[in-house]
Protein backbone atom coordinates (compact mmCIF):
# COMPACT_ATOMS: atom_id res chain seq x y z
CA UNK A 1 0.00 0.00 0.00
CA UNK A 2 1.30 3.52 -0.98
CA UNK A 3 2.39 5.25 2.00
CA UNK A 4 -0.02 7.99 0.78
CA UNK A 5 -2.93 5.87 1.32
CA UNK A 6 -1.78 4.87 4.52
CA UNK A 7 -1.57 8.15 5.91
CA UNK A 8 -5.12 8.59 4.53
CA UNK A 9 -6.86 5.82 6.11
CA UNK A 10 -5.05 6.62 9.39
CA UNK A 11 -6.10 9.77 9.23
CA UNK A 12 -9.64 8.86 8.27
CA UNK A 13 -9.62 6.02 10.83
CA UNK A 14 -8.64 8.75 14.00
CA UNK A 15 -11.64 10.78 13.01
CA UNK A 16 -13.86 8.13 13.26
CA UNK A 17 -12.75 7.59 16.65
CA UNK A 18 -12.84 11.19 17.56
CA UNK A 19 -16.59 11.50 16.00
CA UNK A 20 -17.58 8.06 17.68
CA UNK A 21 -15.76 9.08 21.47
CA UNK A 22 -17.71 13.06 20.89
CA UNK A 23 -20.76 10.70 20.19
CA UNK A 24 -20.57 9.18 23.36
CA UNK A 25 -19.67 12.18 25.90
CA UNK A 26 -22.45 14.48 24.35
CA UNK A 27 -25.36 11.27 24.27
CA UNK A 28 -26.30 11.79 27.66
CA UNK A 29 -27.09 15.45 26.93
CA UNK A 30 -28.51 15.03 22.99
CA UNK A 31 -32.48 16.29 24.54
CA UNK A 32 -30.77 19.35 25.72
CA UNK A 33 -29.07 20.22 23.16
CA UNK A 34 -31.52 19.77 20.50
CA UNK A 35 -33.96 21.46 22.60
CA UNK A 36 -31.63 24.30 22.57
CA UNK A 37 -31.66 24.33 18.69
CA UNK A 38 -35.21 24.25 19.05
CA UNK A 39 -35.59 26.66 20.97
CA UNK A 40 -32.90 29.31 19.21
CA UNK A 41 -34.97 28.65 15.82
CA UNK A 42 -37.91 29.87 17.80
CA UNK A 43 -36.82 32.80 19.73
CA UNK A 44 -33.92 33.96 16.96
CA UNK A 45 -36.07 36.89 15.57
CA UNK A 46 -36.91 37.73 19.38
CA UNK A 47 -32.96 37.87 19.73
CA UNK A 48 -32.44 40.16 16.23
CA UNK A 49 -34.87 42.86 17.54
CA UNK A 50 -33.34 43.12 20.41
CA UNK A 51 -29.80 43.02 18.69
CA UNK A 52 -31.04 46.31 16.82
CA UNK A 53 -32.72 48.07 19.99
CA UNK A 54 -29.47 47.47 22.37
CA UNK A 55 -26.81 46.74 19.23
CA UNK A 56 -24.58 44.85 22.00
CA UNK A 57 -24.85 41.16 20.92
CA UNK A 58 -23.96 39.91 24.07
CA UNK A 59 -26.53 41.82 25.85
CA UNK A 60 -29.41 40.76 23.47
CA UNK A 61 -28.44 37.20 23.52
CA UNK A 62 -28.36 37.01 27.52
CA UNK A 63 -31.75 38.71 27.70
CA UNK A 64 -33.57 36.85 24.83
CA UNK A 65 -32.12 33.47 27.27
CA UNK A 66 -33.75 35.38 30.21
CA UNK A 67 -36.61 35.71 28.32
CA UNK A 68 -36.84 32.00 26.96
CA UNK A 69 -36.33 30.62 30.64
CA UNK A 70 -39.42 32.74 32.06
CA UNK A 71 -41.65 31.57 29.04
CA UNK A 72 -40.54 28.21 29.32
CA UNK A 73 -40.64 27.56 33.40
CA UNK A 74 -43.81 30.11 34.70
CA UNK A 75 -46.42 28.85 32.58
CA UNK A 76 -45.21 25.11 32.95
CA UNK A 77 -45.03 25.24 36.62
CA UNK A 78 -48.71 27.45 36.58
CA UNK A 79 -49.90 24.50 34.78
CA UNK A 80 -48.71 21.22 36.39
CA UNK A 81 -49.51 22.40 39.66
CA UNK A 82 -53.40 23.20 38.45
CA UNK A 83 -53.34 20.16 36.63
CA UNK A 84 -52.82 17.67 39.32
CA UNK A 85 -55.27 19.87 41.21
CA UNK A 86 -57.79 19.55 38.83
CA UNK A 87 -56.72 15.38 37.94
CA UNK A 88 -57.49 14.54 41.51
CA UNK A 89 -60.54 16.78 42.11
CA UNK A 90 -61.94 14.76 38.62
CA UNK A 91 -60.87 11.40 40.44
CA UNK A 92 -63.06 12.25 43.60
CA UNK A 93 -65.90 12.86 41.38
CA UNK A 94 -65.85 10.27 39.24
CA UNK A 95 -65.52 7.78 42.17
CA UNK A 96 -68.54 9.50 43.65
CA UNK A 97 -70.48 9.24 40.58
CA UNK A 98 -70.28 5.39 40.16
CA UNK A 99 -70.63 5.16 44.16
CA UNK A 100 -74.55 6.57 43.46
CA UNK A 101 -74.66 4.31 40.00
CA UNK A 102 -75.16 7.29 38.23
CA UNK A 103 -72.21 8.79 36.19
CA UNK A 104 -73.42 11.59 34.14
CA UNK A 105 -75.37 14.33 36.93
CA UNK A 106 -78.80 13.84 35.11
CA UNK A 107 -82.22 12.75 35.78
CA UNK A 108 -85.26 12.40 33.37
CA UNK A 109 -88.82 13.17 34.54
CA UNK A 110 -90.14 10.07 32.05
CA UNK A 111 -87.79 7.33 31.41
CA UNK A 112 -87.25 7.54 27.43
CA UNK A 113 -89.15 10.84 27.41
CA UNK A 114 -86.41 12.45 24.70
CA UNK A 115 -83.22 11.63 22.88
CA UNK A 116 -81.29 13.20 26.05
CA UNK A 117 -83.07 10.77 27.95
CA UNK A 118 -82.52 7.74 26.32
CA UNK A 119 -78.81 8.80 25.93
CA UNK A 120 -78.38 9.95 29.57
CA UNK A 121 -80.23 6.61 31.29
CA UNK A 122 -78.61 4.14 28.97
CA UNK A 123 -75.14 5.44 30.25
CA UNK A 124 -75.77 5.57 33.69
CA UNK A 125 -77.31 2.18 33.28
CA UNK A 126 -73.83 1.12 32.00
CA UNK A 127 -72.00 2.72 34.90
CA UNK A 128 -74.06 1.38 37.23
CA UNK A 129 -73.55 -2.07 36.34
CA UNK A 130 -70.78 -3.96 38.78
CA UNK A 131 -68.46 -5.49 35.15
CA UNK A 132 -68.10 -1.85 33.86
CA UNK A 133 -67.63 -0.03 37.43
CA UNK A 134 -64.76 -2.51 38.00
CA UNK A 135 -63.07 -1.32 35.04
CA UNK A 136 -63.39 2.27 35.26
CA UNK A 137 -62.05 1.79 38.47
CA UNK A 138 -59.28 0.27 37.38
CA UNK A 139 -58.49 2.71 34.90
CA UNK A 140 -58.54 5.57 37.28
CA UNK A 141 -56.28 3.24 39.95
CA UNK A 142 -54.03 2.89 37.10
CA UNK A 143 -53.69 6.23 35.96
CA UNK A 144 -52.97 7.36 39.82
CA UNK A 145 -50.18 4.64 40.00
CA UNK A 146 -48.83 6.18 36.97
CA UNK A 147 -48.68 9.52 38.20
CA UNK A 148 -47.39 8.53 41.56
CA UNK A 149 -44.60 6.82 39.48
CA UNK A 150 -44.20 9.38 37.60
CA UNK A 151 -44.01 12.04 40.16
CA UNK A 152 -41.29 9.72 42.45
CA UNK A 153 -39.30 9.59 39.33
CA UNK A 154 -39.01 12.83 38.82
CA UNK A 155 -38.02 14.12 42.10
CA UNK A 156 -35.17 11.13 41.97
CA UNK A 157 -33.95 12.71 38.34
CA UNK A 158 -34.47 16.22 39.51
CA UNK A 159 -30.69 16.76 40.03
CA UNK A 160 -30.14 15.48 36.47
CA UNK A 161 -33.14 17.01 35.09
CA UNK A 162 -31.32 20.55 36.52
CA UNK A 163 -27.76 20.13 35.20
CA UNK A 164 -29.56 18.83 31.47
CA UNK A 165 -31.27 22.26 32.18
CA UNK A 166 -27.92 24.19 32.71
CA UNK A 167 -26.64 22.89 29.61
CA UNK A 168 -29.60 23.60 27.06
CA UNK A 169 -29.85 27.32 28.85
CA UNK A 170 -26.29 27.86 27.78
CA UNK A 171 -26.23 26.23 24.86
CA UNK A 172 -28.92 28.66 23.82
CA UNK A 173 -26.85 31.36 24.74
CA UNK A 174 -24.41 30.12 22.25
CA UNK A 175 -26.28 29.90 19.72
CA UNK A 176 -28.07 33.12 19.71
CA UNK A 177 -24.73 34.53 19.11
CA UNK A 178 -22.89 31.72 16.74
CA UNK A 179 -25.89 29.81 15.63
CA UNK A 180 -25.98 31.31 12.36
CA UNK A 181 -22.06 30.70 11.40
CA UNK A 182 -22.06 27.30 12.87
CA UNK A 183 -25.43 26.14 10.59
CA UNK A 184 -23.60 27.98 7.48
CA UNK A 185 -20.47 25.75 8.17
CA UNK A 186 -22.70 22.61 8.88
CA UNK A 187 -24.40 22.97 5.29
CA UNK A 188 -21.27 23.67 3.41
CA UNK A 189 -19.63 20.14 5.34
CA UNK A 190 -22.31 18.40 3.28
CA UNK A 191 -20.95 15.91 0.27
CA UNK A 192 -23.37 18.12 -1.93
CA UNK A 193 -23.93 20.12 -4.67
CA UNK A 194 -24.27 23.48 -3.90
CA UNK A 195 -28.16 23.52 -5.31
CA UNK A 196 -28.89 20.74 -3.48
CA UNK A 197 -27.59 22.19 -0.13
CA UNK A 198 -29.77 25.17 -0.70
CA UNK A 199 -32.53 22.51 -1.34
CA UNK A 200 -31.79 20.74 2.00
CA UNK A 201 -31.36 24.02 3.82
CA UNK A 202 -34.63 25.57 2.56
CA UNK A 203 -36.39 22.02 3.15
CA UNK A 204 -35.06 22.43 6.85
CA UNK A 205 -36.29 25.52 7.26
CA UNK A 206 -39.73 24.86 5.68
CA UNK A 207 -40.75 21.89 8.15
CA UNK A 208 -39.21 23.64 11.50
CA UNK A 209 -41.08 26.57 10.53
CA UNK A 210 -44.45 24.55 9.73
CA UNK A 211 -44.22 22.39 12.34
CA UNK A 212 -43.34 25.18 15.45
CA UNK A 213 -45.59 27.78 13.92
CA UNK A 214 -48.11 26.40 12.10
CA UNK A 215 -49.05 23.40 14.36
CA UNK A 216 -47.30 23.29 17.60
CA UNK A 217 -48.30 26.96 18.65
CA UNK A 218 -51.38 26.86 17.07
CA UNK A 219 -52.20 24.00 18.88
CA UNK A 220 -51.46 25.49 22.13
CA UNK A 221 -53.18 28.61 21.19
CA UNK A 222 -56.08 26.27 20.42
CA UNK A 223 -55.93 24.89 24.05
CA UNK A 224 -55.36 28.25 25.89
CA UNK A 225 -58.82 29.23 24.02
CA UNK A 226 -60.19 25.90 24.97
CA UNK A 227 -59.28 26.31 28.72
CA UNK A 228 -60.72 29.92 28.35
CA UNK A 229 -63.88 28.55 27.35
CA UNK A 230 -64.03 25.78 29.78
CA UNK A 231 -63.57 28.11 32.44
CA UNK A 232 -66.09 31.02 31.16
CA UNK A 233 -68.83 27.91 30.67
CA UNK A 234 -68.07 26.13 34.09
CA UNK A 235 -66.84 23.14 32.85
CA UNK A 236 -65.28 20.89 35.95
CA UNK A 237 -61.27 20.89 35.19
CA UNK A 238 -60.74 23.50 32.69
CA UNK A 239 -56.72 23.36 32.96
CA UNK A 240 -56.94 19.45 32.26
CA UNK A 241 -58.98 19.21 29.25
CA UNK A 242 -57.48 22.38 27.91
CA UNK A 243 -53.89 20.24 27.91
CA UNK A 244 -55.92 17.52 25.89
CA UNK A 245 -57.40 19.48 23.64
CA UNK A 246 -53.63 21.15 22.93
CA UNK A 247 -52.14 17.40 22.05
CA UNK A 248 -55.72 16.46 20.27
CA UNK A 249 -55.27 19.81 18.10
CA UNK A 250 -51.87 18.94 16.87
CA UNK A 251 -53.25 15.62 15.00
CA UNK A 252 -54.77 16.20 11.52
CA UNK A 253 -58.06 15.07 10.88
CA UNK A 254 -58.79 14.82 14.96
CA UNK A 255 -58.65 18.66 16.46
CA UNK A 256 -59.63 20.34 19.51
CA UNK A 257 -63.86 20.30 18.56
CA UNK A 258 -63.15 16.09 19.89
CA UNK A 259 -62.78 18.28 23.61
CA UNK A 260 -65.43 21.16 23.12
CA UNK A 261 -68.31 19.63 21.42
CA UNK A 262 -68.63 16.79 24.17
CA UNK A 263 -68.17 18.87 26.80
CA UNK A 264 -71.07 21.25 25.34
CA UNK A 265 -73.32 18.28 25.07
CA UNK A 266 -72.47 17.47 28.48
CA UNK A 267 -73.28 20.80 29.41
CA UNK A 268 -76.85 21.06 27.91
CA UNK A 269 -77.72 17.80 29.02
CA UNK A 270 -76.61 19.04 32.89
CA UNK A 271 -79.39 21.95 32.43
CA UNK A 272 -81.88 20.11 30.55
CA UNK A 273 -84.70 19.66 33.38
CA UNK A 274 -82.72 21.34 36.33
CA UNK A 275 -81.12 24.98 35.13
CA UNK A 276 -81.56 26.50 31.79
CA UNK A 277 -78.51 28.78 32.25
CA UNK A 278 -76.63 25.62 32.20
CA UNK A 279 -78.20 24.71 29.00
CA UNK A 280 -77.32 28.09 27.35
CA UNK A 281 -74.02 27.73 28.68
CA UNK A 282 -73.31 24.15 27.23
CA UNK A 283 -75.53 26.13 23.76
CA UNK A 284 -72.93 28.86 23.90
CA UNK A 285 -69.68 26.81 24.41
CA UNK A 286 -70.67 24.85 21.15
CA UNK A 287 -70.61 28.33 19.37
CA UNK A 288 -67.55 29.38 20.85
CA UNK A 289 -65.59 26.07 20.29
CA UNK A 290 -67.09 26.06 16.44
CA UNK A 291 -66.49 30.47 16.20
CA UNK A 292 -63.23 30.26 18.07
CA UNK A 293 -61.62 27.05 19.32
CA UNK A 294 -61.74 25.64 15.88
CA UNK A 295 -61.96 28.67 13.70
CA UNK A 296 -58.64 29.76 14.90
CA UNK A 297 -56.69 26.59 13.26
CA UNK A 298 -58.29 27.66 9.69
CA UNK A 299 -57.32 31.59 10.20
CA UNK A 300 -53.74 31.07 11.73
CA UNK A 301 -52.39 28.04 9.69
CA UNK A 302 -52.73 30.09 6.34
CA UNK A 303 -51.32 33.41 7.44
CA UNK A 304 -48.66 31.69 9.87
CA UNK A 305 -47.47 29.19 7.55
CA UNK A 306 -47.88 30.74 3.75
CA UNK A 307 -46.22 29.67 1.29
CA UNK A 308 -44.37 26.72 3.29
CA UNK A 309 -47.90 24.91 3.59
CA UNK A 310 -46.52 22.52 0.81
CA UNK A 311 -45.13 20.58 3.86
CA UNK A 312 -47.65 17.67 3.88
CA UNK A 313 -49.48 17.18 7.32
CA UNK A 314 -49.13 13.54 7.61
CA UNK A 315 -45.68 14.25 7.57
CA UNK A 316 -45.48 16.48 10.64
CA UNK A 317 -47.70 14.15 12.79
CA UNK A 318 -45.79 11.27 12.00
CA UNK A 319 -42.78 12.62 12.47
CA UNK A 320 -43.46 14.25 15.42
CA UNK A 321 -45.31 11.90 17.45
CA UNK A 322 -42.58 9.22 16.38
CA UNK A 323 -40.30 11.89 17.49
CA UNK A 324 -42.36 12.40 20.90
CA UNK A 325 -41.63 8.34 21.54
CA UNK A 326 -37.90 8.55 20.42
CA UNK A 327 -36.39 12.01 21.93
CA UNK A 328 -39.30 12.78 24.55
CA UNK A 329 -40.42 16.99 23.46
CA UNK A 330 -37.84 18.14 21.24
CA UNK A 331 -39.06 15.28 19.09
CA UNK A 332 -42.30 17.40 18.52
CA UNK A 333 -39.80 19.16 15.84
CA UNK A 334 -36.40 16.69 15.29
CA UNK A 335 -38.91 13.84 14.01
CA UNK A 336 -40.47 15.87 11.74
CA UNK A 337 -37.22 17.24 10.65
CA UNK A 338 -35.99 14.05 10.21
CA UNK A 339 -38.21 12.44 7.94
CA UNK A 340 -38.17 15.52 5.71
CA UNK A 341 -34.64 14.98 5.36
CA UNK A 342 -35.02 11.85 4.51
CA UNK A 343 -37.66 12.28 1.77
CA UNK A 344 -35.27 15.64 0.27
CA UNK A 345 -32.60 12.81 0.07
CA UNK A 346 -34.03 10.61 -2.08
CA UNK A 347 -35.42 12.97 -4.37
CA UNK A 348 -31.87 14.10 -4.60
CA UNK A 349 -30.77 10.79 -5.39
CA UNK A 350 -33.57 10.29 -8.01
CA UNK A 351 -32.68 13.45 -10.14
CA UNK A 352 -28.92 12.47 -10.00
CA UNK A 353 -29.83 8.89 -11.20
CA UNK A 354 -32.38 10.83 -13.82
CA UNK A 355 -29.26 13.03 -14.70
CA UNK A 356 -27.04 10.43 -15.23
CA UNK A 357 -29.19 8.08 -17.55
CA UNK A 358 -30.70 11.51 -19.25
Amino acid sequence: MPEENRSRYVALGIVLVLVAVSFFMIKPFINSLLGAVVLAYIFYPLFEWLTKKIRIRLLAALFTTIIALLMITIPLIFVLNTATTEAHFLYVRVRQRLSIDTLLNFECPEQGASFFCTFVNRINDLSGQQDIQIRIKEVLANGITWLANATSQFVLSLPGVFLNFVIMLFTLFYLFLDGKIIADRLYQALPFKARHQKVIRNQVSDVIYATVYGSVIVAVIQGVLAGIGFWLFNVPSPVVWAMVTTVLAFIPFVGAWIVWLPAGLFRVLDGYNTDSRIIWQGILLLLYGAVIISGIDNLLKPKVIGERAKVHPILIMIGALGGLFVLGPVGFVIGPVTLALTKTLFEIYEQEQHGETA
